[in-house]
């Protein structure tokens, strides 16, 4: 039976049951879960055919569309079931309840690669950690960490032509007389991390290295020069 309560100008008021209510959160909670791990299964498969694709934004977007995709059907095709009869005691139309369920799943399915594969993918604090975590007994200087990050992640591993590589399949950069540069894509792009920077006051050096406009583009500051040059 639904709950009443009389509203200040004396008309009853209808609250869903209880228990459709939390039905509801259940069935929520559960397709929240379920697009999650439907999200990492198919990327599974669509790494293994197509290393890095994650990382790019607009496969990203794909990837997460997908279990929005299949949320939004599969719920929508409740709607003369179980599942519909219970949204509608809760008041709540069973397209409506589907579409919130996949958006909501879409977010949680980005919310969780930025956190997660993202992160461990291209965080140089990860980079360090596994360092000091292959040698756990013994201390590690930032000097050896340092010497580490240059030589193995930005040499060794290519940190920097990999990432040119993603940027110009994502439409960021393009390559331009042996070098690259900048789409207006690129800019845009540029400009909104700007702005969040600024908002949640980053590091602006990160973002808007003032040490390069001093020199050509082409060309390193004296100190990384230098920091080379000893390797």
């Amino acid at each position: 039976m639904p709950m009443r309560a009389v509203s200040s100008t004396g008309s009853a008021i209808a609250f869903p049951p209880r228990r459709a209510v939390l039905r509801l959160l259940v069935v929520t909670a559960v397709t929240q879960v379920v697009g999650l791990a439907v999200f990492i299964g198919f990327s599974g498969l669509l790494f293994a055919l197509w290393p890095g694709w994650i990382f790019l934004f607009k496969s990203l977007i794909v990837g997460a569309l997908f279990p929005f995709a299949a949320c939004l059907g599969l719920l929508r095709l409740a709607k003369r079931t179980r599942l519909g009869r219970w949204t509608l005691e809760a008041g709540i139309h069973p397209l409506w309840f589907s579409l919130f369920s996949a958006i909501s799943n879409f977010c949680i399915v980005v919310t969780f690669v930025v956190m997660f594969p993202a992160t461990i993918d291209r965080s140089v604090t990860i980079f360090l950690l596994a360092v000091m975590d292959s040698h756990p007994s013994r201390p590690v200087s930032t000097a050896v960490l340092e010497d580490r990050m240059i030589a193995n992640y930005v040499h060794t591993y290519g940190a920097v032509q990999r990432r040119m590589i993603e940027e110009t399949a994502a439409g960021n950069v393009v390559a331009d007389h042996g070098g690259y540069r900048l789409t207006s894509q690129g800019t845009v792009f540029m400009d909104v991390v700007k702005m969040i920077a600024w908002i949640f006051r980053t590091d602006p050096r990160f973002v808007d290295p003032d040490e390069f406009k001093a020199v050509g583009t082409n060309e390193k500051p004296a100190p990384a020069q230098e920091r080379h040059a000893k390797m």
